[in-house]
């Protein structure tokens, strides 16, 4: 069928309003199309930033039990040295 012959069948209004309904399921399903397109990049970089944020916070812990293994190790070096510094000035005042 020719569209001509179509309008003189269905009338101009309505011709009109099925080219207007067909244009607007087309640009609705391009949008559509897009924005899952778009959604998955997103997703995709939000896995990776948690995938991120997981390994640095291994670290941190990693991190962390250093700190505070150095940190014993300190105050048991000071508790030490105190301590022989205190019997050795004991020894020299004798």
């Amino acid at each position: 069928m020719d569209i001509v012959e179509t309008i003189k069948q269905v009338g101009i209004p309505t011709a009109v309003a099925i080219g207007l309904g067909w244009g607007g399921w087309k640009i609705i399903q391009f949008l559509l199309n897009d924005l899952i397109r778009k959604l998955q990049e997103q997703k995709e970089i939000i896995v990776k930033l948690i995938e991120k944020v997981s390994a640095l916070k291994s670290e941190i812990l990693v991190i962390h039990t250093k700190i505070d293994e150095s940190h014993k190790h300190i105050v048991k070096i000071e508790e030490n040295g105190n301590g022989s510094h205190s019997a050795s000035s004991r020894r020299k005042r004798k």
